[in-house]
């Protein structure tokens, strides 16, 4: 999978499909896209492709191609932003089986990340995507920390609950039960402050008082809510959870 440096024609301004924080994304082919620096820094892609290559191959996360010559650009896997296809599709037509397996597909990459030590540090439906064959992939290493060292990114702004330390295990499994939340509900938690220009302190104000969205006729919301209680220590607690409730929701639904 890591064959930097690679030789690859960058791509024209047309092929842009993506704009974050940390890097520009461009299609190249069907299968692949090219990541570019953001302002000509590379130390944030030094990060990523080193989370990638520790990472290697995993169903979960996306696949990495290597690096050009010059470290200015990685070469990934492509897929659709999982929030931006909620964005286009109605929640409820997405089958609970489908929205389980993401579940399942999303808990078994972060488990796998946490035992190469890094913490993601930005879970989130931004930072999944969907591979053309409907499988859920973890992107977006930038700003992770690698064996403790300070992350670069804090969650964003409907995922973070303001701790001590800021980014641990803990913190990413918080931001998977707002994940979690996304997947059943198809809009991120308290989506109705997204345009307030305080939604970040105000959320997270909400989050120390240890108020949530409303989880009472979430099929996942007792899972949801033991993550946002920090009931679970690792994510393999977490996956205990989700395959007990898979088990029952299944029974039910059949």
């Amino acid at each position: 999978m890591d064959s930097d440096p690679l030789q690859v024609s960058m791509p024209t301004s047309d092929a842009l499909i993506a704009a974050g924080s940390t890097g520009l994304i461009y299609i190249i082919d069907e299968t692949r896209v090219m990541k570019r620096c953001v302002y000509g820094d590379h130390i944030d892609l030094a990060t990523e492709r080193q989370a990638y290559k520790r990472l290697g191959s995993h169903p979960s996360i996306a696949g990495y191609y290597g690096a050009t010559k010059n470290g200015s650009a990685i070469i990934l896997e492509r897929g659709k932003c999982l929030r931006d296809i909620y964005q286009q599709v109605n929640a409820d037509d997405i089958p609970i089986h489908e929205k389980l397996r993401w579940a399942t597909e999303a808990a078994t990459g972060l488990r796998y990340i946490h035992g190469k030590g890094i913490i993601h540090a930005d879970v989130g439906c931004s930072n999944l995507i969907l591979t053309q064959d409907r499988h859920l992939k973890f992107i977006d290493f930038a700003g992770s920390s690698i064996d403790g060292e300070e992350a670069t990114v804090c969650y964003e702004w409907c995922t973070y609950r303001p701790s001590v330390p800021t980014i641990s295990i803990q913190t990413d499994i918080f931001a998977y039960g707002c994940t979690i939340f996304e997947i059943e509900t198809g809009r991120p938690p308290y989506y109705e402050f997204e345009l307030r220009s305080d939604r970040t302190r105000h959320i997270e104000r909400l989050y120390q008082e240890h108020k949530f969205p409303n989880l009472q006729h979430l099929m996942l919301g007792e899972l949801i809510r033991n993550c946002w209680d920090n009931k679970f220590r690792s994510m393999d607690e977490v996956i205990q959870a989700l395959t007990e409730l898979t088990q029952k929701i299944n029974m039910t639904t059949h």
